[in-house]
């Protein structure tokens, strides 16, 4: 993905589908995603607060389908926050 406004993007071989609808760099990124069939988007938003010589990531996920909220929530934690907060912790 880029950093500019109006970027579209798929992840997991077009099983979701988006996006970038507001970008300020070093600090916020948001993103309108679709997966499956919904027939609104939802909203991901990533912030970024520098801590001294750290970063803290903050990520809201909203207009989730009900039904679909635990997976998407398990799949944050484990194919995206996890894996990324391992890397970083390495270099």
């Amino acid at each position: 993905m880029d950093d500019k406004v109006g970027t579209r993007f798929t992840l997991w071989g077009g099983e979701i589908y988006g996006k970038n609808s507001q970008v300020v760099k070093n600090k916020t990124l948001v993103q309108e995603w679709f997966a499956g069939k919904w027939p609104t988007p939802s909203i991901v938003t990533f912030t970024l607060i520098a801590k001294g010589d750290k970063t803290e990531i903050t990520l809201t996920h909203t207009n989730i389908p009900d039904s679909e909220y635990k997976d998407i929530e398990e799949g944050w934690k484990s194919y995206y926050m996890i894996p990324l907060k391992e890397y970083v912790e390495r270099k």
